[in-house]
Protein backbone atom coordinates (compact mmCIF):
# COMPACT_ATOMS: atom_id res chain seq x y z
CA UNK A 1 0.00 0.00 0.00
CA UNK A 2 2.47 2.33 1.12
CA UNK A 3 4.49 1.86 -2.48
CA UNK A 4 1.36 2.37 -4.11
CA UNK A 5 1.03 5.73 -2.40
CA UNK A 6 4.59 6.89 -3.18
CA UNK A 7 4.24 6.18 -6.89
CA UNK A 8 1.19 7.66 -7.18
CA UNK A 9 2.66 11.09 -5.14
CA UNK A 10 5.59 10.87 -7.33
CA UNK A 11 3.65 10.60 -10.48
CA UNK A 12 1.58 13.51 -9.32
CA UNK A 13 4.47 15.76 -8.52
CA UNK A 14 6.10 14.66 -11.80
CA UNK A 15 3.03 15.64 -13.76
CA UNK A 16 2.81 19.13 -11.54
CA UNK A 17 6.32 20.20 -12.48
CA UNK A 18 6.94 18.66 -15.84
CA UNK A 19 10.27 17.59 -16.24
CA UNK A 20 11.59 18.72 -13.12
CA UNK A 21 11.86 16.34 -10.38
CA UNK A 22 12.36 17.92 -6.59
CA UNK A 23 12.69 14.98 -4.57
CA UNK A 24 16.49 14.77 -3.03
CA UNK A 25 18.90 11.47 -3.87
CA UNK A 26 21.47 11.27 -1.26
CA UNK A 27 24.23 9.06 -2.86
CA UNK A 28 27.14 7.46 -0.68
CA UNK A 29 30.68 8.14 -0.69
CA UNK A 30 32.45 5.12 -2.10
CA UNK A 31 35.99 6.09 -1.96
CA UNK A 32 38.18 8.38 0.57
CA UNK A 33 41.02 9.70 0.07
CA UNK A 34 42.73 11.13 3.20
CA UNK A 35 43.91 14.24 1.95
CA UNK A 36 40.18 15.55 0.48
CA UNK A 37 37.92 13.68 3.47
CA UNK A 38 34.74 12.72 3.49
CA UNK A 39 31.42 14.26 1.44
CA UNK A 40 27.97 13.40 1.19
CA UNK A 41 26.25 14.66 -2.16
CA UNK A 42 22.57 15.35 -2.13
CA UNK A 43 21.07 15.69 -6.10
CA UNK A 44 18.42 18.64 -5.20
CA UNK A 45 16.82 18.12 -8.32
CA UNK A 46 17.30 17.31 -12.12
CA UNK A 47 15.52 18.92 -14.95
CA UNK A 48 16.01 18.12 -18.62
CA UNK A 49 16.00 20.71 -20.92
CA UNK A 50 16.74 20.86 -25.23
CA UNK A 51 18.31 24.10 -24.25
CA UNK A 52 20.13 27.01 -22.24
CA UNK A 53 19.00 30.56 -22.85
CA UNK A 54 21.62 33.36 -21.78
CA UNK A 55 21.80 37.10 -22.36
CA UNK A 56 21.21 37.09 -25.97
CA UNK A 57 22.16 33.84 -27.06
CA UNK A 58 21.36 30.30 -26.52
CA UNK A 59 22.88 26.70 -26.70
CA UNK A 60 21.27 24.04 -27.76
CA UNK A 61 21.41 20.74 -26.98
CA UNK A 62 23.03 18.43 -30.28
CA UNK A 63 20.49 16.47 -32.08
CA UNK A 64 19.48 13.36 -29.89
CA UNK A 65 21.02 14.79 -26.58
CA UNK A 66 19.53 17.26 -23.78
CA UNK A 67 20.77 18.93 -21.22
CA UNK A 68 20.35 17.34 -17.37
CA UNK A 69 20.55 19.89 -15.26
CA UNK A 70 21.25 19.05 -11.53
CA UNK A 71 20.68 21.08 -8.77
CA UNK A 72 23.33 19.31 -6.47
CA UNK A 73 24.85 20.00 -2.56
CA UNK A 74 28.31 18.57 -1.47
CA UNK A 75 28.83 18.53 2.43
CA UNK A 76 31.87 18.20 3.73
CA UNK A 77 32.17 15.61 6.93
CA UNK A 78 35.85 15.14 6.55
CA UNK A 79 38.79 16.66 8.64
CA UNK A 80 40.38 19.44 5.82
CA UNK A 81 39.53 21.56 2.98
CA UNK A 82 38.03 19.82 -0.03
CA UNK A 83 38.89 21.16 -3.59
CA UNK A 84 35.56 20.94 -5.74
CA UNK A 85 35.98 21.09 -9.42
CA UNK A 86 33.06 21.16 -11.93
CA UNK A 87 35.57 20.13 -14.97
CA UNK A 88 35.85 16.86 -12.54
CA UNK A 89 32.51 15.85 -12.69
CA UNK A 90 30.49 13.59 -15.18
CA UNK A 91 27.15 11.91 -15.80
CA UNK A 92 27.80 8.11 -16.62
CA UNK A 93 25.37 5.77 -17.80
CA UNK A 94 24.72 1.88 -18.10
CA UNK A 95 27.02 1.47 -20.92
CA UNK A 96 30.01 2.61 -19.39
CA UNK A 97 29.58 6.15 -21.30
CA UNK A 98 30.87 9.26 -19.86
CA UNK A 99 29.31 12.39 -20.37
CA UNK A 100 31.48 15.66 -19.28
CA UNK A 101 30.23 18.51 -17.92
CA UNK A 102 29.04 20.88 -19.91
CA UNK A 103 30.48 24.66 -20.07
CA UNK A 104 26.74 26.02 -20.58
CA UNK A 105 26.58 25.61 -17.11
CA UNK A 106 28.05 29.14 -16.68
CA UNK A 107 24.46 30.90 -17.11
CA UNK A 108 22.67 28.68 -14.60
CA UNK A 109 21.70 30.26 -11.80
CA UNK A 110 22.94 29.52 -8.95
CA UNK A 111 26.41 27.88 -10.77
CA UNK A 112 28.35 25.24 -9.04
CA UNK A 113 31.47 27.26 -9.53
CA UNK A 114 35.09 25.58 -8.49
CA UNK A 115 35.11 25.89 -4.36
CA UNK A 116 37.24 25.39 -0.95
CA UNK A 117 34.66 23.56 0.79
CA UNK A 118 35.56 23.63 4.61
CA UNK A 119 35.68 20.68 7.07
CA UNK A 120 31.51 20.94 8.33
CA UNK A 121 30.77 23.15 5.64
CA UNK A 122 28.44 22.40 2.30
CA UNK A 123 27.96 24.06 -1.10
CA UNK A 124 25.72 24.05 -3.28
CA UNK A 125 24.42 24.73 -7.00
CA UNK A 126 23.67 23.29 -10.75
CA UNK A 127 25.89 22.04 -13.29
CA UNK A 128 24.89 20.41 -16.79
CA UNK A 129 25.53 17.71 -18.88
CA UNK A 130 24.64 16.77 -22.60
CA UNK A 131 23.16 13.28 -22.44
CA UNK A 132 21.44 11.09 -25.04
CA UNK A 133 17.51 11.33 -24.58
CA UNK A 134 17.30 7.79 -24.73
CA UNK A 135 20.35 7.02 -21.96
CA UNK A 136 19.18 4.55 -18.80
CA UNK A 137 20.94 4.03 -15.51
CA UNK A 138 22.86 7.92 -15.24
CA UNK A 139 25.25 8.35 -11.98
CA UNK A 140 26.80 11.45 -10.90
CA UNK A 141 30.15 10.99 -10.55
CA UNK A 142 32.54 13.38 -8.58
CA UNK A 143 36.41 12.26 -8.62
CA UNK A 144 39.96 13.74 -7.73
CA UNK A 145 42.20 15.06 -9.40
CA UNK A 146 43.70 11.77 -10.09
CA UNK A 147 40.58 10.90 -11.06
CA UNK A 148 39.65 8.71 -8.79
CA UNK A 149 36.22 8.35 -8.11
CA UNK A 150 35.25 9.85 -4.74
CA UNK A 151 31.61 10.08 -4.67
CA UNK A 152 28.88 8.37 -6.95
CA UNK A 153 24.98 9.08 -6.95
CA UNK A 154 22.75 7.21 -9.17
CA UNK A 155 20.05 9.63 -10.38
CA UNK A 156 16.43 8.66 -10.67
CA UNK A 157 15.19 6.20 -13.45
CA UNK A 158 12.76 8.43 -14.78
CA UNK A 159 15.95 10.83 -15.30
CA UNK A 160 16.81 9.20 -18.60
Amino acid sequence: MKKGVMIALLVGLLVISGCKESNSYTGKTIAEEPQIGQLQVVINSVEKSKDISFYSAEAEAEKGYTYLILDITVKNSGQITFDFNPFLTKITDENGYSYEYDVSSYELSPYFDSVGIQSGRSASGKLSYAVPENSRGLKFIIESYSRNIIAEVKLPAQTA
